[in-house]
């Protein structure tokens, strides 16, 4: 099997390495196989009933990748900078449709929301954490495409002219549309815009330049692009540093560079790090950070060994990579970190080795997000990926100590801005209520689940009266609603007496909240959500999805 192929399975695509087939092997049921199927067949291929591991090349390793596809995955095969897509479930043709579609057309819709760039379960690897988390979009939005070392796709001029092409076209149409032509559209015009609703393309209408996407509850954004941004820009000074002090103080010539920055989750992060993989826990600034390199960059980069696989680290390599490899990174990363803030940062601290990643993290919890910095890594014909992630409270700290750019404004001696006020919003998005008793004293890190299931669509409310469902939306950096359904007889609550507020807006008041409006709120898009009860707000906090439920966690008391 090449190694310059993806695959795809269940709306996840991998990067193909020999660890899926081995991951195979110890967990034969996320791939649709009962233990008993999986000791059938390597028997079946000549391995033991009971093998966690399959030699790369072999036939036996073929077979099996065979086997797994025949339960339902698709192969997209790179070479010679075209695409081969291949399908071995001859019984599920739509799926195949569907993924050729999106692959030809970025037709991403087709998947709907789970069609993104997820942690692949120690399938291969995280396709974040190898650079994809920037390319994904246009992987999907063409045809021909080619890997530069299995971890870039680059779209070609001729492909970014016809997509441009193609885009030019539909906003013609709808800047048509938009100026009240009297026409009927011909069938052509018809298929562009099917086309074009189907994929992922944001067409922006001819009066507007507003970007909008569906908001994940279950996975909200916690860093803006700002703040992605700036951690990127440091980064990118980190990897020169790191060049030029591994090249001038070990005589050694490695090369790093930035491959990308995203937010993730440490579940997330932890499935995309093998085990054992050599990787040190910090304390900062009271916060969480780690660092990981890559087995093969320590090992077969660093150390200059010729291991096909990964192996424990003995206590001498142990103590080379705490003090000559993580030490000089650190100190690198404290230096950098401070020239942007400006002044000297709290020392990084409590430093601890760790070879398994199911013990990395001590404080955070699976859900919680955080940053993950991906450095690409070529020393001694190795190409690979430290990573340094950064917790949701280290980032907070971050901030807390200037390290991002805010908007500043500059105000003279004796000056005092009184910043723009608003009327009272009559429009209420409400994400779900929860029964809080008079007597009740409501705390900061108090979990309130609410009587709404996740995934419900929205409450609108007009002047205390529900006039319409909603779907929660982003627009450019606020929040949003689209109407989906309109109400002409509302329900009742009286029992759940507290609510959980999504956000709120003006509106006209003929209004009619017709399906498919779209109202932006003036809650900035990470802005903490309201706790209201008797018409005042008692709390702030971050809304969660909780089993089947929406719910929220209380991060500020209103006293």
């Amino acid at each position: 099997m090449a190694s310059d192929a993806m695959w795809y399975k269940d709306g996840i695509f991998y990067d193909v390495k020999t660890t899926h087939v081995n991951f195979f092997l110890n967990h034969p049921d996320l791939f649709g196989f009962s233990q008993k199927e999986k000791e059938a067949l390597c028997v079946k291929n000549g391995l033991a009933a009971d093998s966690t591991f399959c030699p790369e090349p072999s036939v036996q390793r073929d077979n099996l990748v065979l086997a797994v596809l025949k339960r339902g995955a698709v192969r997209i095969r790179f070479y010679g900078g075209q695409t081969s897509v291949q399908c071995y479930d001859h019984n599920n043709i739509l799926s195949f449709t569907q993924l050729k579609n999106c692959v030809a057309g970025g037709m991403r819709k087709c998947f709907g929301n789970f069609l993104t760039v997820k942690d692949t379960l120690g399938w291969g690897m995280n396709l974040n954490n190898i650079g994809w988390g920037n390319q994904i979009d246009d992987f999907l939005n063409i045809t021909n495409c080619k890997m530069t070392n299995r971890r870039r796709c680059v779209m070609s001029e001729e492909k970014k002219e016809t997509k441009n092409n193609a885009k030019n076209t539909v906003e013609e149409i709808l800047k048509r549309i938009d100026e009240g032509e009297d026409r009927v559209l011909n069938q052509n015009e018809i298929d562009t815009l099917l086309t074009a609703i189907a994929s992922d393309e944001e067409y922006k209408p001819v009066n507007s330049a507003r970007k909008i996407k569906i908001y994940d509850f279950e996975r909200p954004d916690k860093f803006s692009k700002e703040d992605l941004r700036d951690i990127s820009n440091v980064s990118e000074t980190i990897a020169r540093e790191l060049t030029k002090f591994f090249t001038s103080e070990y005589e050694i010539f490695p090369k790093f560079h930035v491959a990308s920055v995203d937010q993730l989750t440490c579940e997330e992060f932890l499935r995309g790090i093998p085990t054992p993989t050599p990787c040190i826990s910090f304390s900062w600034m009271d916060s969480e950070g780690i660092f990981e390199m890559d087995w093969e960059v320590f090992f077969n980069g660093f150390m200059r060994t010729k291991l096909k696989h990964p192996r424990d680290i003995n206590g001498l390599e142990k103590n080379l990579f705490t003090r000559d490899i993580y030490g000089p990174i650190e100190r690198i990363i404290h230096k950098e970190f401070s020239n942007t803030t400006g002044k000297e940062l709290p020392e990084i601290t409590e430093q601890e080795f760790v070879d398994n990643p199911q013990f990395l993290f001590k404080y955070n919890s699976p859900t919680d997000m955080g940053v993950l910095v991906t450095i690409e890594v070529s020393l001694n014909n190795v190409e690979n990926f430290i990573e340094i992630f950064l917790s949701e409270d280290l980032v907070k700290a971050l901030r807390e100590n200037g390290f991002f750019s805010e908007r500043k404004f500059f105000q003279k001696k004796g000056e005092i801005i009184i910043p723009l006020t608003y009327p009272e919003p009559d429009t209420i998005i409400e994400v779900g209520r929860f029964r809080l008793e008079d007597n009740f004293k409501i705390k900061k890190n108090m979990i309130f689940e609410s009587n709404k299931l996740a995934g419900e669509p929205l409450d609108i409310f007009k002047n205390g009266r529900q006039v319409a469902l909603g779907e929660a939306v982003i627009i450019d950096d606020n929040r949003g609603v689209r109407v989906t359904e309109n109400m002409e007889t509302p329900k009742e609550e009286t029992f759940y007496n507290t609510k959980i507020l999504y956000g709120g807006c003006s509106t006209e008041a003929e209004e009619k909240f017709g399906e498919g409006r779209i109202f932006e709120l003036r809650e900035w898009w990470n802005e903490p959500a309201k706790v209201v009860k008797d018409n005042k707000v008692i709390a702030y906090g971050e809304i969660k999805i909780l089993d089947e439920n929406f719910g929220v966690k209380i991060t500020e008391v209103v006293e």
